[in-house]
């Protein structure tokens, strides 16, 4: 349990004891049982930062001292010195399952040293017997053999270093021209492992780190996979995930706490607007859909293929998740969901008409869907007394209208036109003042 929600759950405890609720036996017993001091979960991350940076700064100080004469070693002394890390840290992991698996600082610790002692053993023995290899293989590798590690130890930085192996191999992969569909089985064989976490603590420390690891490593992996035979399918793909982001959240316990224990409503909502500021503007539904599918080299269909499974599985999700939001009638963050949905409908009214016609309604569809989606999040936010949510759509119109008055185009080109347009929307606001100000009269107490 963290620290602000050990100290919200002593004071409902000493509320519910002063009420008369609960006796004043039990509450000495809760309060015994989750008055842990604070200094000791400040001092247990402490730890474990300290044993994760030990660990790693030790790996790479013996490989820097291995480095020294390096050519005038022998070849079973340049081997022995290759495997010295490696089987560090497999000892040290054993060790730790062993003897001190309750001990995070020793899991962060024994992960950090197995899974850089298996990059730097397998770079030492390319070395020693001049194998082909590149940056790019040295990276998949390393992802591929930590794995179980991480399901051994539970690891955050492990975890982190997973992902980080990951992305570099990605990106290096796309660099050099070749298919990077892997990325998905890769990605998806460590989210059991995350889904456990989140089951099993989901209050817990790790749970925010964790989930921001998550979708930092699903929206770099996204368009950095994606083979983009087909020009514009990344606005479908990103609309999708980032309003499945935002409504899981709201289905799940991510949708409460403060903002750092909402990584999924704050990422999604956030992610789906600067997509939607960007698609205001003309240049990224210039030559897409279809009609400009890009033809790729024999043998790569799968590759091909993994961007049209990417799009499927996160349009379904999007679809089941507004299904299940509009049955519950919970439609706090439905705003996200018809946003994404009339991303949607441009690009697939653009790609079948492309014409300059369809190229301004969708210009003015997007701004249009923008302010409505504030508006919803501003009348929802006054009428559940969510005041977070109505500053947030303010911010979200001043930087609509913002953009608008500065950075012009298309539609908005004209001076009367969008003089006409401020001038009605300024109206329309001042008009929802004044109802919500007689409301608020009519409400009030004499």
């Amino acid at each position: 349990m963290t620290e602000s929600r050990r100290r919200w759950l002593l004071r409902e405890i000493s509320v519910l004891r002063s009420e008369g609720i609960i006796d004043p036996e039990t509450a000495d017993r809760l309060c015994a049982r989750y008055e842990t001091p604070a200094a000791s979960v400040g001092d247990t991350t402490l730890m474990t930062v300290f044993a994760s940076l030990g660990a790693a700064l030790i790996v790479l100080g013996l490989i820097v001292l291995a480095a020294v004469n390096w050519e005038e070693l022998a070849r079973p002394v340049r081997l022995l010195l290759a495997g010295i890390p490696l089987v560090s840290g497999y000892a040290l992991a054993f060790y730790t399952v062993c003897r001190r698996e309750g001990s995070a600082a020793w899991r962060e610790a024994s992960t950090i040293v197995c899974m850089t002692g298996f990059a730097a053993c397998a770079a030492l023995l390319s070395q020693i017997y001049h194998i082909p290899g590149s940056a790019e293989s040295l990276a998949l590798a390393s992802a591929v053999v930590s794995l179980p590690v991480l399901y051994v130890l539970h690891s955050q930085a492990g975890t982190l270093l997973y992902l980080v192996a990951l992305t570099v191999w990605a990106v290096l992969a796309q660099t050099a021209g070749n298919p990077t569909f892997i990325y998905w089985p890769l990605f998806g064989a460590l989210l059991p492992r995350l889904i456990h976490s989140f089951r099993h603590c989901p209050y817990s420390a790790a749970t925010p780190f964790l989930s921001w690891l998550l979708i930092l490593a699903l929206t770099c992996g996204i368009g950095i996979s994606l083979e983009k035979t087909l020009p514009g399918l990344w606005m479908l793909v990103y609309a999708c995930f980032f309003a499945v982001l935002s409504l899981f959240s709201r289905s799940t316990f991510f949708g409460t706490g403060s903002d750092i224990m909402k990584p999924f409503a704050v990422a999604g909502s956030l992610g789906l607007y600067v997509l939607s500021f960007m698609l205001t503007y003309s240049w990224p539904w210039h030559d897409i859909g279809w009609r400009h599918y890009r033809l790729i080299e024999s043998g790569a269909g799968i590759a091909v293929l993994s961007d049209y499974a990417v799009l499927l599985v996160f349009a379904v999700l999007f679809a089941s998740l507004v299904y299940r939001t509009v049955r519950r009638k919970d439609f706090r963050f439905l705003g996200d969901g018809i946003l994404a949905g009339v991303i949607v409908l441009c690009y697939v009214s653009l790609s079948a008409f492309d014409n300059d016609g369809v190229l301004i309604a969708v210009h003015l569809g997007m701004n249009l869907a923008i302010l409505a989606a504030a508006l919803f999040r501003i009348l929802w936010g006054f009428r559940h007394g969510r005041q977070g949510d109505t500053r947030c759509a303010v911010a979200l119109v001043c930087v609509l209208v913002s953009l608008r008055f500065i950075f012009v185009e298309g539609f908005f080109e004209h001076m009367v036109v969008r003089g006409l347009i401020f001038i009605g929307v300024g109206i329309a606001f001042l008009s929802a003042n004044v109802l919500l100000s007689r409301r608020s009269t009519k409400r009030s107490p004499l």
